[in-house]
């Protein structure tokens, strides 16, 4: 074991390539017929010291490929480029790269200044414990960590593959392991009723819209009813559409998993579709290449607006929910309340720096529906805070809400929504059944009351 363990080291291997090499020397030497010892000796010399020479250049070349943040930094610029791909070979979504970005700064901020310059081998267990209570510390959403480490995970895995990590090292793989996160540690996720859903269609068909808000409030419709991802259904087009024994379907490539689903071309579906001759693209005259016609930024901001709106003829929308602040909420909630006591004061001067950064805060405090109270979120009487239901809002509440709404008809079995949301596992499934818990007990209970007076009326019956 303990051969094995320095055969496998650092010095080992040195010793293993130096060992070859002279096997090598010697074997040339006495090919071409050099038997003296001292000519045999300084060649193997020469040939090793060139061996350490070509070694110390090939370590300082790969220490500083094996510096951790510019490692991530020249990964997302690859990323972005697509020179680099997923394990399943297909291109990072913007999302994934976001991320990425995410933990490197939470890395750089962690190294600090003067350790810019880490390397993947001068990582150990308690570098990576300290990282993620400083994490922790700064009020990090244990799902954002989740997701930050995985990161991490993922680029010291590719820096092994290309041989930037020692092999004695190989525990750096192992470093990054957190559970996953539970209900409560993570952003509070909603799903429309088939109220409001009804709402924001009758919207829809009201020709009160701008352009912008139609295309916005049509396509997240069409991920409503077609339960797909935001990556999926903004990129229907009319390509896609297959004919099968006289049925239609969007015949779908899952951008995520790269997965076909085989989505039913059927009524409001193949409406709002319909009033975008079934194409949600459009060519982007710069890179000659299909592209969303509503961006995720635009979907995300414009929705939440529309539903704001909306929560004025329709109140559930604006529903408290409790749900935890992220960083950059806690952040800005802070700078806010310290800004809102300096202006107070007359300490904050029209056109400077700080009073920009003050209006900012404003816009942003009020296009989250969280003004007007002491602690601008607002809190309940646990000091929880909690948001109106239209805020909570994105593109992905489409998906969510389809997959809801389609639970509670029960026209369809789990297994039929499956095939068309594209869920392998029931685990994964079940994450998006946010079916109100109080009617699904009532409804139980309601079944089982009626099969027992059928079974009581049917006894009564017998016996008379």
């Amino acid at each position: 074991m303990a051969l094995n363990a320095y055969n496998s080291s650092t010095e080992g291997l040195r010793v293993s390539r130096q060992k070859e090499t002279a096997k090598e020397q010697i074997t040339l030497a006495m090919a071409e017929g050099v038997t003296d010892c001292e000519t045999i000796s300084k060649r193997v010399e020469d040939a090793l010291f060139l061996n350490d020479a070509r070694q110390t250049a090939k370590d300082a070349a790969q220490l500083m490929e094996s510096r951790i943040i510019p490692f991530i930094d020249d990964f997302v610029v690859r990323a972005k480029e697509g020179s680099v791909k997923t394990a399943r070979k297909s291109d990072y979504t913007n999302s994934t790269i976001t991320y990425y970005k995410t933990t490197r700064r939470y890395l750089s901020e962690y190294f600090g200044e003067d350790r810019q310059d880490i390397t993947f081998n001068e990582l150990t267990g308690y570098l990576a414990d300290g990282f993620v209570k400083y994490l922790e510390d700064n009020n990090i959403m244990r799902g954002t960590i989740f997701h930050v480490l995985n990161c991490v995970t993922a680029i010291c895995r590719r820096a092994w593959n290309l041989g930037l990590i020692a092999p004695e090292k190989v525990g750096v793989l192992s470093l990054w392991k957190i559970p996953a996160p539970k209900d409560d540690e993570v952003k509070t996720e909603v799903a429309l009723t088939k109220d409001e859903v009804e709402a924001i269609w009758d919207l829809s068909c009201s020709g009160s819209l701008g352009a912008k808000d139609q295309m916005v409030v049509d396509v997240f419709l069409g991920g409503v009813y077609s339960m797909q991802r935001f990556s999926d259904y903004s990129r229907f087009s009319k390509d896609m559409i297959q004919e099968v024994d006289g049925r239609k379907f969007l015949h779908v490539k899952q951008d995520k998993t790269e997965n076909y689903v085989d989505v039913p071309l059927l009524g409001r579906l193949n409406e709002v579709l319909r009033r975008h001759d079934y194409s949600f693209v459009k060519m982007d005259v710069k890179t000659r290449e299909w592209v969303p016609k509503v961006s995720y930024d635009v979907m995300t901001k414009h929705l939440k607006k529309i539903l704001h709106a909306l929560s004025a003829s329709v109140p559930s929308l604006g529903q408290a929910y409790v749900t935890p602040l992220t960083s950059k909420e806690q952040r800005i909630e802070k700078e806010f309340l310290g800004l809102m006591k300096k202006n107070e004061k007359g300490q904050i001067k029209i056109g400077s720096l700080e009073y920009g950064t003050f209006r900012r805060c404003v816009r942003i405090q009020v296009a989250n529906g969280c003004m007007g109270t002491a602690y601008l979120y607002q809190r309940n009487g646990k000091g929880e805070t909690i948001k109106a239901k239209w805020t909570l809002a994105s593109s992905h509440l489409a998906r969510r809400t389809g997959i809801t709404l389609a639970l509670e008809e029960g026209i369809l079995t789990d297994d039929q929504i499956r095939k068309i949301s594209g869920h392998k596992t029931l685990h994964s499934f079940k994450k998006y059944d946010k079916r109100d818990k109080k009617k699904q007990l009532d409804n139980i209970f309601d079944a089982l009351q009626a099969a027992e007076n059928t079974a009581n009326n049917t006894t009564l019956s017998v016996a008379m």
